[in-house]
């Protein structure tokens, strides 16, 4: 007796196309990624560093915020052109993530748990120690990618 095949028989229900409407979905979902996270990791830093950002003000009264945004975008095009291997890269760009979020997380501890800083508004015990696991778990995570990284290179 064979599973049942849905409304389509067993056929993807874009038929033949299917692969093509993946392919354009993906590339798509890409495209409207890049410039929200070149957009955050700019925002992040000039908020870091104590300057002026957001799409709201103009170049002129945010330039270190564009100017990010412009290094990152030319700076990923620049990587994407030269590489051969974009699943290779993807698991790089996943990797450098993975790392670097371990540290974010840790911030946003610090202060989501700072009294003077959110007075009332601060975390609950629940949200901290959800946090705080969070921020732990992806600090041993970001240790592994380096330790298989070195230790087995490809």
């Amino acid at each position: 007796m064979s599973a049942p095949s849905g409304l389509t028989g067993g056929r993807p229900l874009a038929g033949p196309l299917a692969s093509a409407v993946f392919s354009i979905g993906f590339i798509a979902t890409g495209v409207l990624a890049v410039p929200v996270l070149a957009s955050f990791g700019s925002i992040a830093l000039a908020g870091l560093l104590g300057k002026p950002w957001g799409f709201d003000r103009s170049p002129k009264r945010a330039p270190l915020f564009y100017g990010l945004i412009g290094v990152g975008t030319l700076g990923g095009v620049a990587i994407a052109y030269f590489s051969n291997n974009p699943i290779g890269m993807l698991v790089l760009s996943v990797t450098i993530n993975g790392i670097a979020a371990a540290p974010f997380l840790i911030v946003i501890m610090v202060i989501s748990g700072s009294r003077k800083l959110l007075g009332d508004y601060r975390n609950g015990p629940l949200a901290t120690v959800a946090g705080w696991a969070t921020a732990a778990i992806m600090t041993v995570a970001g240790c592994a990618a380096v330790y298989i990284a070195i230790a087995q290179p490809p």
